[in-house]
């Protein structure tokens, strides 16, 4: 079947979508958020967050819940899901390094 041939309701009222809509969706992210953002999509949990960050586990939820927002995610099922393969590229470029690590004095 081409493109042509498709039935409308094929499409379940789907439009067109960019090719690359993770770049622009995780732009409106704040440098915090894409760090939280590849934590969470390496499958941590909250209170693994919150110990690598050094913050409450109710400050990570308030992150989680705006990156879902933003995202237009239902769950982090759904983040995994759509951007468990971005890795690195989650964030942003040259990101600072994590709470309390230390340049290698090598």
């Amino acid at each position: 079947m081409t493109l042509a041939d498709r039935n409308i309701d094929d499409d379940l009222g789907s439009g067109p979508q960019p090719e690359d809509d993770t770049a622009t969706t995780t732009a409106d992210l704040t440098d915090r958020e894409r760090e939280i953002l590849e934590v969470v999509v390496s499958g941590a949990s909250n209170s693994q967050i919150a110990e690598r960050f050094t913050i409450s586990v109710e400050t990570v939820k308030s992150h989680v819940k705006r990156i879902l927002r933003k995202l237009n995610a239902a769950n982090r099922s759904e983040l995994i899901a759509r951007y468990g393969g971005l890795g690195s590229a989650v964030t942003a470029p040259n990101p600072p390094p994590p709470h309390g690590s230390r340049p290698d004095p090598r």
